[in-house]
């Protein structure tokens, strides 16, 4: 028993990993052939100017205000994390990003309640701007309150980070972009992460309340905007390498792996697993290796029947007002 529930453990620790990936790319010239617009993909809605490149990438070709949305609806709840992680290079060897245009925005990466082209509010994210030597990275939500969006739909998204993200800008040369929104049980209380390759973590509490009411709704999408590239001296592109869009797992250091301790026996069980914890449980759920709710109980005292679901291994998930913890166990 012991080889198998090991062999067990492995697969399933596969299997977790493999299932946070809610989207990933790597952009290849199959799926994105050059100079085919973006949204000739079926994943993705797309303005003209973003087109697929020869070398696997995308680009955005010079233009002002021009956009593309990856086309799945994401969904999450309390305790769960929405994040992107993409590679993008601003311009071509041989350019330069100018000095008439220090401090207008480059791009914005991150996600709103819409799939459309045209409708760009209800959105949190983060806005890249160039000031004369450094890239500086800033949230922005669609709030007039925040800097440089006078055509924000009111003062309730997030405010801006305390401490921006700056690293030198150089042209042709590959930034990894990262940007998180852990779901809490209210848009005020999840917060807006990001970083740029090895920088630290910024965050912001408090998230657009129309978009939080997509994420534990009919969805979110992920999105980019080109902003006013042609103020920037003469790069003629900003390009993505990959992108990877993920529902469920963390990629910034915002949480704990529990948000509680608790006890659990007997490991493997057939019938009960008793449950040895402090806190008041709200729930209680069980999980399987296609990351498959197969079972969901509310208000769990010590114990819980787990004899109608089938052998194998499974994770259970106990959600209190202090969050989430989980742990792995077999049904025999």
């Amino acid at each position: 028993m012991r080889k198998t529930y090991f062999t067990l453990m492995m697969v399933f620790a596969f299997a977790i990993t493999a299932s946070a990936q809610f989207y990933s790319t790597d952009f290849n010239s199959t799926d994105f052939p050059a100079g085919d617009p973006v949204g000739n993909n079926a994943d993705w809605n797309s303005d003209p100017s973003w087109v697929g490149n020869a070398n696997n990438q995308i680009r955005h070709d010079r233009a002002n205000w021009k956009r593309a949305v990856l086309d799945r609806a994401i969904t999450a709840s309390d305790g769960d994390f929405i994040s992107a992680k993409m590679t993008v290079v601003f311009g071509r060897d041989g350019q330069n990003l100018g000095t008439t245009a220090v401090n207008n925005g480059l791009v914005f990466f991150g996600f709103k309640s819409n799939n459309n082209l045209t409708n760009f509010h209800d959105r949190e994210g983060i806005r890249v701007v160039y000031d004369g030597s450094d890239f500086v990275i800033s949230s922005q939500s669609d709030t007039t309150t925040q800097p440089n969006n006078a055509n924000g739909n009111g003062a309730n998204g997030s405010a801006p980070f305390s401490t921006p993200i700056t690293v030198a800008a150089n042209v042709n040369t590959e930034y990894e972009f990262t940007i998180e929104i852990a779901v809490k049980s209210s848009a005020a209380t999840s917060t807006l992460s990001a970083k740029i390759d090895g920088s630290a973590v910024s965050t912001t509490t408090g998230i657009d309340p129309e978009l939080y009411a997509g994420i534990t709704g009919s969805g979110i999408y992920f999105w980019t905007w080109g902003y006013q590239m042609l103020s920037h001296g003469d790069i003629d592109a900003i390009f993505i390498n990959s992108l990877t869009v993920d529902n469920s797992a963390t990629t910034l250091s915002t949480r704990k792996a529990n948000a509680f301790e608790f006890g659990m026996y007997p490991n493997p069980t057939s019938n009960v697993l008793n449950i040895n914890t402090k806190e008041v449980l709200e729930k209680v759920e069980i999980i399987d290796l296609l990351g498959k709710t197969v079972l969901s109980v509310r208000n769990v005292k010590d114990q819980l029947n787990v004899s109608s679901i089938n052998k194998g291994l499974y994770i259970i998930k106990l959600r209190s007002p202090k969050g989430i913890s989980t742990k792995k166990f077999v049904k025999e």
